[in-house]
């Protein structure tokens, strides 16, 4: 039978169609093609396409090819299009981690994703975001970069500390004998400046 025939088993179908929901056509795996009256396999992802129904289900056709959507990645092993892990989910590869973000070992037997060096997890957008400089706005102290803490809404140093711009990181005053006066590095009040780190 043709396509659209009405049956109730694959046999009364007619090659390639099979009886899908008491009608013949092509399979779930495939679409139909009418300039070659038959069926064929759905694209997976960077198939040429022409509209959204030649691609698998889990993918769309953009522009000339099947693509999954941004926040999705192929599976290989399963064929469709498989949203990317948050931070702290598992993986085996970063491609399979949200923008922005490493598959990282967090033990022998384990693997994570991480947002990469000098990015921080914004858990409202679930989204890796770059961390805040000092005296920039903040919420919490992972949201600053380096040693700097979230006091008073701003990221900065303790007041018994300098901000180190050269390496964006607070570091303690300089107490007695400590070397003075480098990178920005003050001493402690109770202590001067002796004539050589005055030169």
């Amino acid at each position: 039978m043709a396509r659209y025939t009405p049956c109730a088993s694959d046999d009364q179908c007619q090659s390639p169609f099979v009886c899908a929901v008491s009608l013949c056509d092509c399979n779930q795996t495939s679409y139909y093609d009418s300039g070659s009256d038959s069926c064929i396999r759905l694209g997976y992802v960077n198939d040429p396409c022409s509209a959204n129904s030649q691609c698998i289900r889990t993918a769309n056709c953009s522009t000339t090819s099947c693509q999954c959507a941004t926040d999705h990645y192929f599976d290989t092993s399963e064929y469709q299009c498989v949203r990317k892990q948050f931070i702290g989910q598992s993986c085996t590869q970063s491609y399979q981690c949200i923008d922005n973000a490493t598959c990282t070992s967090v033990s022998p037997f384990s693997n994570q994703c991480e947002c990469i060096t000098g990015l921080y997890y914004d858990t409202a957008t679930a989204v890796c975001r770059a961390q805040r400089t000092y005296t920039q706005s903040c919420t919490t102290d992972y949201e600053c970069v380096n040693n700097l803490l979230c006091l008073a809404s701003i990221c900065t140093c303790l007041t018994t500390q300098d901000y180190i711009t050269a390496n964006q990181t607070c570091l303690a005053f300089a107490t007695y004998d400590d070397t003075c006066n480098t990178n920005g590095r003050t001493c402690e009040a109770r202590y001067g400046k002796n004539k050589r780190d005055q030169f």
